[in-house]
């Protein structure tokens, strides 16, 4: 999928294990515990699971894994369409 990413990236949740394929990404998680090399900007999930980002920011919303511990899918789609 990394050879498919191009322009403006977020990868959401990577639990600490970031995709080293990517460049020029950023990243939005529950907890920042370290801070990839690959890796720009990194967000931290409000208390709602809010995306402290701006509207229309993203090209490519990357999400591995990730579904099956959202508790609030609405948001957490409301929040990818709002980003991308």
């Amino acid at each position: 999928m990394a050879k498919y990413a191009f322009w403006k990236k977020l990868d959401i949740w990577f639990n600490a294990i970031p995709n080293p394929f990517l460049t020029n990404v950023d990243w939005i998680d529950i907890l920042i515990t370290n801070h990839p090399a690959n890796y720009n900007k990194l967000y931290t999930l409000d208390e709602n699971s809010c995306y402290p980002i701006e509207s229309n920011v993203y090209d490519t919303v990357l999400a591995w894994e990730v579904i099956e511990h959202v508790l609030n899918l609405e948001v957490f789609f409301s929040e990818i369409t709002r980003v991308l």
